[in-house]
């Protein structure tokens, strides 16, 4: 009988894991520097390279590092923490200001009954950034916003500093996003920041590939040194070096094995490969 241990359980409830991407080090690094208020930076990369995913991840790193600070208190201060702010809303090129403001409120920040201009939402915006001490935001799909509504957004970061609370920006996005942050002007000569995700390499590839579930250590094994490069080649093919679209292929690998109740194999691998659609 199968047991949580055994490498051959099927697991119902798994989720993929992040990947250990040597760029993670380097967005932790940002997040703290955008958290002292010292600077603000541009995450860029096209199409599922794999921005949003190292991101994300770096940003539970680095909340949980604030946690568990030494002289962190409990009784006297609240954890400092990020807010994730998606703009790929059809409106968010028009309303990134209200849509931090709503983000804010939605999360139990105090409601304004009277917000009539952007100045009033800069208020609020920086006040109750201030009160739950988020010093990171991250506006994921950054791009979509045109120079107008980031320019606001300096302006709250502006108002934070001036009542002593360092709060920082990380704007993730692609290319496209460089542009507009040049047309803001201020925004854009403060950007000091700059990484740049690229797509995964077929090294990459056959690196973590076999961390992205427990059976694929069984498909390793069983397919030799020979037959695993050859499967991360094409895998490495049909993912296209997308983060997203390798994952994909894992869950619709894990998919299959669940459906025929049996672990994941090299099949199932293949089989999930096969179905995937252009635009995944």
């Amino acid at each position: 009988m199968s047991t949580p241990c055994d490498p051959t359980a099927l697991l119902p409830h798994w989720t993929p894991p992040a990947l250990r991407l040597p760029l993670l080090n380097d967005v932790r690094h940002q997040l703290r520097l955008a958290a002292r208020g010292v600077e603000s930076t541009v995450i860029e990369g096209t199409k599922g390279a794999g921005k949003t995913h190292a991101v994300r991840r770096a940003l539970v790193e680095w909340e949980a590092e604030e946690a568990d600070r030494e002289d962190f208190d409990p009784l006297r201060e609240s954890c400092a923490c990020g807010l994730w702010l998606d703009a790929s809303d059809a409106q968010g090129s028009k309303t990134a200001l209200l849509d931090l403001h709503t983000t804010l409120v939605g999360r139990g920040g105090t409601r304004m009954r009277q917000v009539y201009t952007p100045l009033d939402f800069i208020r609020v915006c920086a006040h109750e950034l201030q009160q739950r001490n988020i010093r990171v935001l991250v506006v994921d799909e950054a791009q979509k916003i045109n120079a107008s509504n980031m320019d606001q957004l300096r302006q709250v970061i502006d108002l934070t500093q001036q009542h002593a609370h360092p709060f920082g920006i990380l704007f993730v996005g692609t290319p496209p996003l460089r542009r507009t942050l040049a047309a803001t002007g201020e925004l854009g000569q403060r950007i000091s920041g700059m990484i740049t995700v690229a797509r995964l390499e077929l090294t990459d590839i056959e690196t973590h590939l076999e961390s992205l579930h427990p059976h694929l250590s069984l498909v390793r094994a069983e397919l030799g040194t020979v037959g695993w490069r050859q499967l991360a080649q094409e895998v490495h093919q049909s993912s296209r070096g997308s983060l997203r679209r390798l994952v994909r292929i894992i869950e619709k690998a894990h998919a299959l094995s669940l459906h025929a109740q049996q672990p994941v194999t090299h099949d199932f691998v293949q089989l999930a490969m096969n179905r995937m659609a252009p635009e995944e």
